[in-house]
């Protein structure tokens, strides 16, 4: 009796001449099951092709590919061209590979307490959240594929173009004479300290040290400007002036007049923050000590100005953030404009569960903080206790008034890991000390971003003066309505 090498045969028998071949098997789409009442099990060409024996490879039913069928093909093929997919206007991706939305900002602003380390750590790039650790607990499992359309396309195969949004001519505001309501975005970073966890932290870690935004449009055009470095001096003022120029140039600088006319401003500052520990929280830190509380290093004449912002802690059940003062008047630099002398207010971020970031405001009550920071990692703690200590943080404001970005608009994402031979190049002088972990699980913040304005301006495709053409992205606008999203009127109506 013949004894058939690996993957030889005879029909469905491993012995015969051994004149056949077996084809590869893989988890099955769909199949009977099995005694244990699995439907996904090992099949020859995973079910989905039928096994040519004389040479031993699967002729996949239509829509399946691989050497044993085991993955479904995108749709969009073109058939002048094979191995192409989504009509050659995307990429085919797994299912794990495909990101929610197309920006960071559209599934988590770092607002949501503890959620900072768990959704950074599924950011794919500045593209969206993945979500791969639930994807590979799934049978399908690097077996459906996707299109990922590029920007200005969308639809199951891409082939449809996106058209331009704008404000609806017609709209009226209800009081013309009020101020003019714009989009306004607000990011905070936090500084990480020798630990990462913002204990001990100082501005001038910041020093020096780089990182980028990206800025999504409503036509998924995504483009990360050169690295914006903050500078160095011994006056706060000039390095915060400095700072805002330099983040509303490089925006400006953004291809396609992305965004033509944005106003920046920025601060630096401490803010005072509250943690409880246990003795397995920290990394074994354990609570600082009480002397001083991290206030940071003596002040100078610019830092008597800054804030120390004292809030208590949310618990489960605050539902409010607490009320601050308006802020006093900061440096700010405005396009195209001349820039103003004050800062204008700035709004409270108002977050679910009063997790949001304390407004800007005065410094409390009695003298500046004085002394060094105290030094040393804090000793452990015992079974529970709460304390504050002072975080460094950039805080800047971007608002967008040009005609370009009316309306609301997608929040710009961060990046500041270091990649040297990366573009942009980032943390050529080290990376930037942004808080990593959170010390004791109960502020919620590494970095954040957020609207913090609502504009008056609203955001239709084609304005709402007109129809989309799908096939070719012009807006086809309606009688007596002109413009790439129909926002002109050329005669009464």
């Amino acid at each position: 009796m013949c004894i058939c090498y690996q993957n030889w045969g005879s029909a469905d028998a491993m012995s015969g001449d051994c004149s056949q071949r077996y084809c590869p098997h893989d988890i099955s789409f769909v199949g009977t099951p099995d005694a244990s009442g699995k439907y996904h099990r090992y099949m020859e060409c995973s079910g989905k092709g039928i096994c040519d024996r004389a040479i031993g490879e699967c002729q996949c039913f239509e829509g399946y590919s691989g050497k044993s069928c085991q993955r479904m093909v995108c749709p969009g093929a073109l058939e002048d061209t094979p191995g192409v997919y989504c009509n050659g206007h995307g990429s085919c991706e797994f299912l794990e590979e495909i990101g929610y939305g197309d920006h960071v900002g559209l599934y988590y602003d770092g607002t949501e307490a503890g959620r900072d380390n768990i959704v950074l750590s599924k950011a794919k790039g500045h593209k969206g959240i993945t979500f791969e650790t639930s994807a590979s607990h799934l049978w399908e499992h690097r077996k459906i594929m996707h299109c990922a359309c590029d920007a200005t396309y969308f639809g199951p195969d891409c082939s449809l173009r996106r058209c331009e949004l704008g404000n609806d001519i017609n709209h009226h505001r209800i009081t013309p004479l009020d101020e003019v309501e714009y989009h306004v975005q607000e990011l905070r970073i936090y500084g990480g300290g020798p630990t990462g966890g913002g204990f001990q932290s100082n501005l001038s870690d910041f020093y020096g040290h780089t990182f980028a935004m990206t800025f999504t449009s409503h036509l998924n055009e995504s483009y990360t400007t050169r690295p914006i470095e903050v500078g160095n001096s011994s006056n706060i003022t000039d390095i915060e002036r400095d700072l805002a120029e330099d983040i509303r140039l490089c925006l400006g600088e953004l291809p396609h007049r992305m965004i033509d006319v944005i106003e920046t401003e920025v601060e630096l500052g401490y803010e005072q923050m509250e943690f409880n520990f246990t003795d397995t929280d920290d990394m074994g830190m354990g609570p600082p000590p009480t002397d001083d509380m991290g206030m940071g290093p003596p002040p100078t004449d610019d830092d008597r100005r800054r804030k120390l912002f004292a809030t208590q802690a949310p618990t489960a059940q605050t539902t409010t953030s607490p009320t601050i003062p308006s802020p006093s008047a900061l440096p700010t630099t405005s396009s195209p404009s001349t820039p103003p002398t004050s800062m204008p207010t700035m709004p409270p971020v108002a977050v679910p569960g009063g997790m949001g970031p304390p407004p800007l405001g005065p410094p409390p009550s009695g003298p500046p903080p004085s002394g060094p920071p105290p030094s040393g990692p804090p000793p452990s703690g015992g079974s529970s206790s709460t304390f504050k200590y002072n975080v460094a943080y950039i805080h800047a404001r971007l608002k967008f008034i040009g005609k370009h970005n009316i309306g609301k608009q997608k929040l710009v994402t961060i990046s500041y890991k270091k990649c040297v031979h990366c573009t942009p190049q980032l943390g050529v002088n080290g990376q930037m000390p942004i808080m990593i972990w959170v010390p004791g699980s109960q502020y919620p913040r590494t970095h954040w971003i957020k609207e913090t304005n609502i504009a008056d301006y609203n955001s239709y495709e084609c304005g709402r003066r007109g129809k989309c053409d799908y096939d070719t992205g012009i807006c086809d606008c309606f009688e007596g309505y002109y413009g790439d999203n129909c926002g002109f009127r050329n005669e009464l109506i």
